[in-house]
């Protein structure tokens, strides 16, 4: 801090000094490197006393460890080196202080009196332009003054006293106010007329400024020259015309000469320049010049110095501007020269600084900074000693801490409780001191073990067992030795002690003292034991055994995990055990044992998992999760069994209990558990089931015939063939010894058991070959029980079934007989009829009647709906509502819909082709069939394959249909109407409708069922059904649609749907439905609507 506030003031004083300002760039530079000085000269004392600090710690860590006599430190520490370094740095940082400072503030001197003189040059060499110009001036006026030249004329050539009186006047009044010196009025023979002050006509200058002026007529150039007295003068020549004769030549010259004195307040530089020499200088073409040097006193003509040759070489002769400034040597040490260019030719104003001028003050500034940087260095050295002598004094007393320190903890050790220590008397003879935890360890007090016979407190077997270890410490062949040895409790107890033994030597390398350190490692062999046992067990064990950490990834398996999984070690390590799971369990069986794991920290169960031959096969796993003394999770443990034979045994055991041994078929209990399930699950679906019992006929011929082989060979065919036959839900089982059964469930109707009844028997009774090569035609008998119709739990419908069977024996045997007599007469005549319709369909024997729509306002055709008509050979006409429900259920009706629409699109398209108007042709589609049928692509097929026109073509939909679908049916529908399709809603009031959805569906057309329409016939009485009829018209016509009414038969129903608003009408009233060439003739008369 000295240091940095002696070299700011220092640096103040000095520029006080020399008169600048403390923010000149020569103060700044001070500043700048003083501050680096004292930077780097702060850093290298640190430096060193570091050094030194650092060799006194060292030096009094080394004397502590061997004597007990601290070291005295001392400057002796630090070395000659040391001192060199230091005293080398002193005069180098001395000397280069002062070597800068006068480098840099030399350099800054230069520039300064560089600019000095440029800047003096430039406003000097404007004031004597200025004067030149004015004398100039002077002698313009006085040239061109009419009544001087008439008067300076009239002098010279006459002698007028007058003349020459007023001429003197007029020469006396300018040497008197334009400080000329000499002023003189000639005539052209150089004889002066008038002569006012100093002779001014005796120098050669004269001569040429008067014969210039008498050749050119006009004032001449200035020019510079000295008198007879060395007297610088500066003259010019003025013509005095001839104002008779104008163009003549002068009759008289007035010379005008200014002393040179008359510039020294003009061209003397002040003291604050420093020693500066202002020069005029006046060159002609040749290589002549007039040097005038300009001096406080004065002023005289000076021959040219030796440097002028190249001063008017490299700056007057050249083309310039401005004030020039060079330096130039001379036998003084040389100068600088400021050149600045005059207004006159050849005149130049040279102002000339010696250059050894400027070396004082930077001799005198190095100076004040080589004392500046000596006296900083002794007040660091004074302060760097003062520090030393502190740090002494503080590392003594660290040493000394230290050593207290050292005894203390030595003590902490000695009497900690976790290592038991003790230490010998010198020459290692005896044991002096031991420590409380030793004492305790073997249960004895210090002072009894002190005295104690450390041989005796050791198991016989280890007695003396360190004997050659300590003799060669003795030796000195080696500092200590350790050794594990088992030692006697004072309450017999054994104890492990793993005992490390060290010697300290004296000077001539015998035993000082001995120091045992004895810890306590029974526990730990204890525990190396259990872990060496854990391990045989581990590797030795049947079952498998896996370890992972915490993420479950494997870190060890056993040798009968390798052979049960067929992994190696280096194949699972690494990996999770899902690569073992066999995909039979799903998320929910890990989950739920993760939670166990987490909750309880064990699982135990069956589980399958996949070896690497891909083999699954279950296991008894037992997973424990590991947790440390804090509770934090470390590892699994996984142990498992193969229980492969067990499950085997087990299924086996299951499977003869629940299954017939001949047939592998279920047996009855297992029958009534499934029937039970299916009864259950029916129930909750309000489906059905059927359960058949089937008897086998002639059994006991062909057993007792054949012998027990063949009657088991004929039972496990009976029992292929019934099992080929099932469905895939069903379940066939064996009750007796020529009895079986077969569950149906999810049946779609009471027939479908018959159905199944009849494939049954047909199947059972082909010609079976029991190995003899003779064919044997059997046959079955079938008892049927439907649920719930013949019984609700599985004990009543096994019985039902069994009387139904009863009771088919007795009317026949190779039959089949429900337990109610009208199902199965119901039965029979369903399957009859539907095999019957079948055989129609293949044959083509159905027809297609049209019965004829009716706009109700004129009477005018508008369409027919197409209706189905059947013929059987047997049995005649059948009705439609006959055979419909039977199609229905059996799902024949998709075929009949998709042979009733090719059947109506062939014959519109042939009336059309023969001529007839068109018509709109209106099919029903039932709602298996709108369920089951893409509709919209068969009927885009159907129609692009007949050619027929989509907007004659009217689809007639229930409610029902349209409801149980009604985002699909929307879909259809949508896309059958973007082809041009019209859709009708059939029967609209008998079944269930929401209004929101119905008008999202893009229909034409309502029909009212024929029911409401029997309630607007004369004498009816039922006014909720005229009601109903006259919303669904109203509700037509409020959605945009037509309304159409059908069962019309009188006329009074006609006239109330006329008064109703309904748009159209169909019925007997106007015609039954009429077969195809009926419907033809009917076209050909013409009375067809052209809208509608």
């Amino acid at each position: 801090m000295l240091g940095v506030l002696w070299i700011i003031l220092s640096d103040v004083a000095v520029a006080w000094w020399l008169g600048t300002g403390i923010g000149d760039v020569l103060t700044l530079a001070n500043l700048g490197k003083g501050l680096g000085f004292i930077i780097v000269s702060a850093l290298a004392l640190y430096l060193a006393m570091s050094w030194s600090a650092v060799g006194q710690l060292a030096g009094a860590r080394a004397s502590s460890l061997t004597s007990s006599t601290p070291r005295r430190f001392g400057p002796k520490r630090f070395g000659a080196g040391g001192w060199t370094v230091l005293a080398l740095a002193v005069a180098l940082s001395t000397t280069g202080m002062a070597f800068g400072t006068w480098q840099i503030q030399a350099t800054s001197a230069k520039d300064q009196a560089r600019e000095d003189l440029r800047r003096s040059a430039f406003l000097k060499g404007g004031l004597l332009d200025r004067w030149l110009a004015e004398r100039e001036g002077d002698a313009m006026v006085l040239a061109q003054a009419r009544d001087f030249s008439v008067f300076a004329r009239t002098a010279v050539l006459v002698q007028s006293p007058l003349a020459l009186e007023q001429v003197r006047h007029r020469l006396e009044l300018m040497h008197e106010r334009y400080d000329y010196d000499a002023i003189s009025l000639i005539d052209r023979d150089w004889r002066p007329i008038v002569e006012v002050g100093h002779n001014s006509l005796d120098d050669v200058a004269v001569d040429k400024a008067v014969t210039e002026a008498l050749v050119s007529g006009e004032v001449s150039a200035p020019y510079l020259h000295a008198n007879a007295r060395g007297e610088v003068r500066i003259s010019w020549a003025v013509p005095v015309a001839d104002r008779v004769d104008p163009d003549g030549e002068p009759v008289a010259v007035v010379v005008l000469s200014s002393g040179i004195e008359m510039l020294r307040a003009l061209l003397t530089v002040g003291e604050e320049a420093g020693t500066v020499d202002p020069h005029v200088v006046a060159r002609d073409d040749t290589r002549w010049a007039t040097i005038a040097r300009i001096e406080a006193q004065g002023g005289h003509i000076i021959d040219p110095p030796e440097a002028f040759a190249r001063l008017r070489h490299e700056i007057l002769d050249r083309e310039r501007e401005g004030v020039s400034v060079a330096l130039f040597d001379d036998a003084d040490g040389g100068f600088l020269a400021g050149v600045q260019p005059l207004s006159a030719p050849g005149w130049d104003l040279i102002l000339k600084r010696n250059v050894a001028s400027l070396a004082i003050a930077p001799r005198q500034q190095a100076l004040w900074m080589g004392a500046a940087t000596l006296f900083v260095w002794l007040i660091m050295l004074a302060a760097g000693g003062l520090l030393w002598r502190q740090q002494w004094l503080r590392q003594h007393l660290v040493l000394m801490h230290s050593h207290a320190e050292q005894d203390r903890l030595l003590r902490l050790y000695f009497d900690m409780p976790f290592l038991g220590m003790a230490i010998s008397y010198p020459g290692g003879r005896g044991w002096e001191r031991v420590n409380p935890f030793l004492a305790q360890m073997l249960g004895y007090s210090p002072e009894e073990l002190v005295r104690t016979d450390w041989d005796r407190l050791a198991v016989p077997e280890d007695r003396s067992c360190e004997a050659p270890l300590d003799a060669a410490m003795q030796a000195g062949e080696r500092d200590g030795y350790s050794i594990e040895k088992r030692l006697l409790r004072r309450d017999g107890r054994v104890l492990v002690a793993d005992i490390d033994v060290k010697c300290t030597r004296t000077a001539d390398g015998a035993i000082d003292r001995v120091v045992a350190t004895i810890e306590d490692i029974t526990e730990r062999r204890e525990q190396e034991e259990r872990r060496r046992l854990a391990s045989v067990v581990f590797e030795n064990t049947r079952e498998g055994v896996v370890i992972t950490d915490a993420t479950a990834h494997i870190l060890s398996v056993n040798r009968a995990f390798t052979e049960l999984m067929g992994y190696t070690q280096d194949e699972v390590v690494g990996r999770t055990p899902k690569m073992f799971q066999s995909g039979r369990h799903d998320q929910a069986f890990y989950a739920n044992m993760r939670r166990q794991l987490e909750t309880e920290g064990h699982w135990q169960g069956e589980i399958w998992n996949r070896r690497k031959t891909g083999e699954i096969f279950p296991e008894l796993q037992s997973i424990t999760a590991v947790r440390d003394d804090q509770g934090r999770l470390t590892h699994y443990v996984s142990v498992f069994a193969d229980i492969s034979r067990l499950k085997a045994s087990e299924a086996e055991l299951d499977f003869l209990a629940h299954h017939d041994p001949l047939t592998e078929l279920p047996n009855r209990r297992l029958l009534r558990a499934r029937l039970a399930q299916a009864i259950a699950l029916m129930r909750r679906r309000n489906g059905l089931l059927a359960i058949l019992i089937i008897d086998v006929d002639r059994f006991k011929d062909i057993n007792d015939s054949r012998g027990h082989a063949a009657g088991d060979r004929l039972l496990k065919i009976v029992a292929d063939r019934l099992q080929a036959g099932q469905r895939g839900t069903d379940t066939v089982a064996r009750l007796a010894s020529d009895e079986f059964a077969v569950l149906a469930d999810n049946l779609a109707h009471v027939d479908d058991a018959a159905l199944v009844a009849e494939d049954i028997l047909r199947e059972v009774g082909r010609p079976v070959d029991l190995g003899d090569g003779v064919e044997f035609e059997i046959a079955a008998t079938i008892g049927i029980a439907v649920f719930p119709d013949h019984g609700a739990d599985a004990e009543t419908l096994l019985q039902q079934a069994g009387t139904a069977l009863s009771r088919a024996k007795e009317d026949g045997r190779g039959g089949y007989r429900y337990y109610s007599d009208a199902f199965t007469e119901a039965a029979r005549e369903r399957i009859d009829l539907n095999a019957r319709l079948r055989r129609a369909i293949e044959q083509d024997s159905l027809e297609v009647h049209y019965q004829p729509q009716y706009r109700v306002s004129d009477g005018v055709l508008i369409g027919a709906e197409a209706l189905l008509r059947w013929t059987d050979p047997e049995l005649g006409p059948v009705s439609p509502g006959r055979f419909i429900p039977v199609a229905e259920q059996t799902g024949l009706i998709v075929e009949l819909g998709d042979w009733v629409l090719r059947r109506v699109l062939a014959q519109g398209q042939a009336w059309r082709d023969a001529g007839y108007p068109a018509v709109r042709l209106a099919v029903n589609v039932s709602a298996l069939q709108f369920q089951r049928v893409a509709i919209d692509h068969q009927v885009a097929d159907l129609l692009e394959g007949h050619g027929y026109p989509a907007k004659y073509l009217e689809l007639e939909i229930t409610e029902s249909a349209l409801m149980s679908d009604p985002e699909r049916a929307r879909r259809i529908l949508q896309r059958l109407r973007e082809r041009g399709v019209s859709f009708a809603v059939d029967d609209f009031g008998t079944g269930y409708s929401s209004m929101a959805q119905l008008k999202r569906f893009p229909v034409d057309t309502l029909k009212v069922d024929k029911s409401f329409v029997d309630g607007l016939a004369a004498g009816a009485h039922d006014a909720d059904d005229r009601s109903i009829a006259r919303a669904i018209v109203a509700l037509g016509h409020g959605l945009g649609l037509s309304v159409l009414a059908e069962g019309v038969e009188t006329r009074e129903q006609l006239g109330a749907l006329r008064e109703l608003g309904c748009d159209h009408y169909q019925g007997y009233l106007a015609s039954r439905p009429l077969p195809a060439e009926h419907f033809a003739a009917l076209l050909a008369e013409g009375l067809v609507a052209e809208e509608y």
